[in-house]
C-alpha cells in the first residue's frame, strides 16, 4: 500500500497503533532511518500502561548530548505503514518536538523494502 506525506515537512510523519500492557494508543512517529532503534516518549509509553520504574532492561545510547542509559519497553506489537511488529522493543527518550511522539527507526525496516519517493510525496513498504 502506498502512503502519502507532506515532503515540504521538517519530518516525515506516520501514524503508528502501539499496543501496550493496559491498552492501545494512537501517535504520530517521525520516520528516521538515521535511528538505529525505534523511540517512544516516556509520556507515551505511561499512557500505554507502562511502569516507567520498571524497563524490561536498560541501554546505552549515544546522542547528540553524549551517552545516556535509557530504559528499553516490549510493546506487544507497533503497527504503521500497512505493517505490524509483534513484538517490537522501544527506547524511552524525550524529544524535543511536541509534533510528534516517537521515531520509527531502522528496527522496525530491517528485512523489508522502503521505498521512500520525495518527488511525489509517497511511500511505500513491504
Amino acid at each position: 500500500m502506498v502512503y502519502r506525506f507532506n515532503p515540504g515537512d521538517d519530518f516525515i510523519a506516520v501514524e503508528a497503533l502501539l499496543v501496550g500492557p493496559a491498552l492501545s494508543y494512537r501517535v504520530i512517529l517521525a520516520l528516521d532511518t538515521g535511528a538505529s532503534q525505534s523511540v517512544v516518549t516516556p509520556s507515551a509509553l505511561a499512557v500505554l500502561g507502562f511502569d516507567l520504574s520498571q524497563p524490561n532492561h536498560e541501554t546505552l545510547v549515544i546522542t547528540a548530548n553524549g551517552q545516556v542509559d535509557v530504559g528499553v519497553f516490549r510493546l506487544a506489537s507497533l503497527g504503521a505503514l500497512g505493517v505490524q511488529a509483534s513484538p517490537m522493543d522501544v527506547l524511552a527518550i524525550d524529544l524535543p518536538s511536541a509534533d510528534y511522539e516517537g521515531l520509527l527507526g531502522k528496527d522496525f525496516f530491517r528485512d523489508r523494502v522502503l521505498k521512500i519517493d520525495f518527488h511525489n510525496g509517497t511511500i511505500e513498504l513491504q
